[in-house]
């Protein structure tokens, strides 16, 4: 937790050094998503009478956790603010209700309607479509599309070693102990018992003695996910390298070459 929440002792010597910053950067990516018609339809549905209460309460459920975010915040994501809006959407229905029994016509409703998900439709539209360069926060593309968080060549790292295993039994090492590698790999290979598979973090100027030692009695390979450049002296041959979406970044594969081979 201690990686995206700083502890209350390290928090206590900057309380208000960065909440601007990070509550700048949350509502950017709330507009980002919530889009600014439906943030309108949701200021109808604050303002208009009745349900004070309930009103306040749904507020509380967004603007509580969005400010403790804003001040304990040390690495943030657009996905830790989805939870937080889905109490806000009660209040736009019914501030779309609300527009609804003013406008009173149906027609022109409709037309009003498609406009408001109109922004959400064309998102979902480059997803399906073009997901590399679609119409959503930045940090969220490079997350889960151009960047070393994303899943870009695991489909063909598995597919290789599924087919090397066959000949027999194969180590792994991933670069990192836990998130992309090597959980993406466990979760294809777990049920072959022929690929162990072992995480390192952080890299050290030597190769891990582990990997060395596997490397000199069977097959070991090398994945590679945000060191686009492998340590000087590593005895590494590469196999292959996929590219992460449209970004600049790529996931190797290299196979260990042992001192008991030419």
């Amino acid at each position: 937790n201690s990686v995206f929440v700083y502890p209350l002792q390290e928090w206590l010597m900057h309380p208000f050094r960065f909440w601007w910053g990070n509550l700048r950067g949350l509502w950017d990516w709330f507009i980002g998503y919530f889009s600014w018609p439906v943030f309108g339809l949701l200021i109808l549905g604050i303002v208009t009478d009745r349900y004070f209460f309930k009103k306040f309460l749904l507020l509380i459920w967004f603007g509580a956790p969005m400010l403790a975010l804003a001040f304990f915040g040390k690495v943030l994501y657009p996905r830790f603010i989805f939870f937080m809006t889905l109490s806000l959407l009660p209040l736009v229905a019914l501030g779309l209700g609300h527009f609804y029994d003013w406008l009173k016509r149906p027609l022109l409703f409709g037309a009003f309607f498609l406009l408001l998900v109109f922004f959400w439709l064309r998102a979902d539209w480059q997803l399906l479509t073009t997901p590399y360069t679609a119409d959503i926060p930045k940090s969220d593309k490079t997350q889960y599309f151009n960047d070393w968080p994303a899943g870009g060549g695991v489909k063909e790292v598995v597919s290789f070693l599924s087919k090397q295993s066959k000949k027999g039994k194969i180590y792994v090492a991933t670069e990192g102990t836990f998130g992309p590698l090597p959980y993406a790999l466990e979760v294809y290979l777990y049920r072959n018992h022929r690929v162990e598979i072992h995480g390192f973090w952080p890299l050290k100027i030597k190769m891990p003695k582990a990997v060395m030692e596997a490397a000199r009695v069977r097959p070991t390979y090398f994945v590679f996910n945000q060191t686009q450049t492998i340590p000087l002296g590593w005895p590494l041959k590469l196999i292959a390298k996929y590219r992460k979406g449209v970004g600049k970044t790529y996931l190797h594969l290299y196979r260990v070459v042992s001192t008991n081979e030419d």
